[in-house]
This record gives C-alpha cells, sequence and structure tokens, in this order.
C-alpha cells in the first residue's frame, strides 16, 4: 500500500518509502539507488525535506552519481524554504566552495567561496538559538586563523552556547575545549576544558587523548602517568 500511494503522487508516501530503502527497515533492503530515486520524486514535487535529503545524496554519491554541484543546488531549493538542516549545509558549502565539475555527463565552472553569506546565514539561525547552527559557526571560524582572530569573542560565545544547548555533543564539546584551552576570546580555563573533556571521555577516543596529555603533565589537574597511559590505551 506504501507503493502504491508513492506511486500514485503522495509526497508523505514518497519521503516514508525513500527513508525505508535508505536505512533498510520495515523489511525493505536497504537501497540506495532506490531511496534516491523516492527522494529525488519528492523533491521534484517541492517537498523541502525531500530536496535536502536528494541533495545530500547527490554530494556524497549515495545512490546517484556524485555531483557537489548537483547537491548544492537541491540543498540551496530547500534551504529557500528556510529548512534548517539545509540552511546549515548550505552555509559550509559556501564556506569553502565547490571545484569544478567535468564528465560526461555534466561541466560545472568552480563554485568560488562566499564566506560573508555563509556566516551571515549561522548568524542569523544561532541569534534564534540555533545549536547546530551555533556548533557550526564556532567550527567554521576556528577553522580560519584570520576569522579566528578577527571574531574571537563571537566564537567563544557560540561555542559556549552550543555546549550548553547540546552538553554531552561530542564537536561541540571538544570544540569548546580547544577554545577554553587555548584561550581564544577570553581568559585561558584548562580546568572547565577538562571538565567538559571528562563529560565526553566514553564516547569519544579524541577526548580521551587530550586527557591523557593533560594528565602527562599535569595540566591545571594533578599529574598522573598512569592514568596517562591508560587514557591513551582506551584512545588507541
Amino acid at each position: 500500500p506504501l507503493l502504491e500511494a508513492a506511486r500514485a503522487g503522495d509526497i508523505s508516501s514518497q519521503l516514508k518509502l525513500a527513508d525505508q530503502y535508505f536505512f533498510g527497515k520495515n523489511s525493505r533492503k536497504s537501497n540506495l539507488v532506490l531511496a534516491a530515486y523516492w527522494f529525488k520524486k519528492a523533491a521534484d514535487a517541492g517537498n523541502a525535506k525531500a530536496q535536502f535529503n536528494y541533495g545530500v545524496c547527490c554530494l556524497k554519491g549515495w545512490g546517484v552519481h556524485s555531483s557537489p554541484q548537483t547537491g548544492f543546488y537541491w540543498i540551496s531549493k530547500a534551504a529557500s524554504q528556510q529548512l534548517e538542516e539545509a540552511l546549515i549545509m548550505q552555509s559550509e558549502l559556501l564556506f569553502r566552495g565547490l571545484p569544478a565539475e567535468n564528465d560526461p555527463r555534466r561541466n560545472y565552472p568552480a563554485m568560488s567561496a562566499d564566506v560573508a553569506k555563509s556566516l551571515a546565514i549561522l548568524r542569523k539561525l544561532a541569534a534564534k538559538k540555533s545549536p547546530a547552527a551555533a556548533k557550526t559557526l564556532a567550527r567554521l571560524l576556528l577553522s580560519d586563523p584570520e576569522l579566528r582572530q578577527k571574531n574571537a569573542a563571537e566564537l567563544r560565545k557560540n561555542s559556549a552556547a552550543a555546549v550548553r544547548m547540546l552538553p554531552l555533543d561530542v564537536e561541540a564539546v571538544l570544540i569548546h575545549a580547544t577554545i577554553l584551552q587555548n584561550g581564544i576570546g577570553g581568559v585561558t580555563d584548562t580546568k572547565e576544558a577538562v571538565r567538559l573533556l571528562h563529560t565526553i571521555e566514553n564516547i569519544s577516543p579524541e577526548a580521551m587523548a587530550r586527557l591523557s596529555e593533560i594528565y602527562e603533565y599535569g595540566f591545571s589537574v594533578p599529574q598522573d602517568k598512569d592514568k596517562a597511559l591508560m587514557l591513551c590505551r582506551r584512545a588507541a
């Protein structure tokens, strides 16, 4: 019945069917080609979620020929409907730009980066208390030395907001711990960085490795070489 409804043009059925094929649920075997096919059907009908999902398929080459520029096109269509995850991914792609694509199927020139537009999108979302946008904004600012220095206070503010709203998000915690350890946008606070790293210690090898170094040299904690070795082994 779900397949019949999808074939008849019901968008919600097309999305549900695509989801089942993508993840291999409800007795359907995972089939990325069919998942992409049904995402595209719903995307053509104007559904923002489907446009985003099909764009990601194109971006990653999941079930379709890999084409980052085609992926950007569909993600941007979803972003124009104010879908948050699409806006965030659009901003990431704008931040770095896209390479040219030259093959028998398509011929796209390189897409130049638009850092100003990328950051404007994320700042608008972060102002609306989006934790994912705050985290992404912090990560992008941290990744570029010039932007990191120029926007240090904003970087620290957004990384703190992301951790506050996503207390066990590994990426958010690692970003904020890095900022605290290096005193970016404020004073160095290794003690708080250590506390944060311990909150994700059991789920993040990166956190284990960082804590190992901290205990090896006794940064704001009693030096403990045995604990450092134990953490290093766990990370490995």
